[in-house]
């Protein structure tokens, strides 16, 4: 019976130094650390817990793309665009086409960064970005506000 990929052992293979010997030894390859998880806490982004990231979520599921970034990748434009869309709807898609040069987590990353928003979700070509607007600091994100609007009304 033929061994499983993953269940066979890794070996170095190194010559021994003895004299009239040609022969292979086997010895056991060295171990490497697992990767370790940084954090992608950026600075000035708002907290979101992952309750309110899995309803903005759902609400994202049928918005459109209001940023689309082509070959020109991740212009002061582009950064202007996606701020200007930022500041009027607070949940926005951004949709990175595959003629973009740089990697697409990269670009999410950046336009992160440039422009204070919080990276919800980001699948394929597609980032999906929050940022709470300046005139609402203390208000909650934008999920939370769609479900206690019909708390308020009266019959």
């Amino acid at each position: 019976m033929a061994k499983s990929a993953s269940s066979a052992k890794k070996y170095i293979r190194t010559r021994t130094p003895s004299a009239g010997s040609n022969t292979l030894e086997r010895t056991p390859a060295a171990k490497s650390e697992p990767k370790r998880r940084t954090s992608k806490k950026k600075e000035g982004a708002p907290e979101v817990s992952d309750k309110e990231k899995k309803a903005m979520r759902a609400e994202a599921h049928n918005l459109n793309p209001i940023v689309i970034i082509g070959k020109d990748n991740v212009t002061p434009g582009v950064i202007a665009a996606v701020d200007a869309a930022l500041h009027q709807h607070e949940l926005i898609k951004v949709k990175l086409l595959q003629s973009t040069s740089v990697d697409k987590s990269e670009a999410a990353a950046v336009l992160c960064v440039e422009t204070g928003a919080t990276l919800i979700q980001r699948i394929g070509g597609v980032a999906l970005l929050y940022r709470r607007r300046d005139d609402d600091e203390g208000a909650r994100p934008r999920a939370s506000k769609v479900n206690s609007e019909f708390e308020d009304e009266e019959d």
